[in-house]
């Protein structure tokens, strides 16, 4: 959510009010609707499937979509997106384009002030940072912080 927020702030002129993006384990991008210049990065979605401390790949699709009655088992980025959706669904899949949400989507991500990514290796979400810094180092964006893992 860090890095959507700060998006917002620069696309709404407010950039000097952003000193730096702290994302842990960000959301970057629906793994469904992974851009093709980072697919073969893409990978921890298969290789956290089952069998990890924490999150696996069926609760991140959970998150994505199922209906409202398993809000309780929702995060608060997913109640947030499940406020935005008119369908009553955690929403994820329906505003797969929307570059807020999935911030590797965003055209102006180079307007990032620096960017620390945290990931964690067992956990589906891992190349979500992998890609975004990829991303944000084909942009241009210099961050002075190497993604931790």
């Amino acid at each position: 959510m860090a890095l959507g927020v700060a998006l917002k702030l620069i696309e709404v002129g407010m950039r000097s009010h952003v000193s730096g993006v702290i994302a842990l384990t960000p959301t970057t991008c629906h793994p469904d609707y992974v851009p093709e210049e980072f697919k073969e990065s893409f990978v921890a979605y298969d290789e956290n499937a089952v069998g990890v401390p924490m999150i696996d790949r069926d609760s991140m699709y959970t998150m994505y979509g199922e209906p409202s009655h398993l809000f309780h088992t929702m995060t608060v980025y997913s109640i947030l997106m499940r406020l935005r959706s008119p369908t009553g669904y955690a929403g994820a899949t329906e505003l797969k384009d929307d570059p807020f949400i999935f911030p590797i989507l965003h055209t102006r991500k180079a307007e990032l002030p620096a960017v620390f990514i945290v990931t964690a290796g067992a956990d589906p979400l891992r190349d979500d940072g992998t890609i975004f810094q990829q991303a944000l180092d084909k942009a241009g964006c210099v961050t002075p912080f190497p993604s931790q893992d």
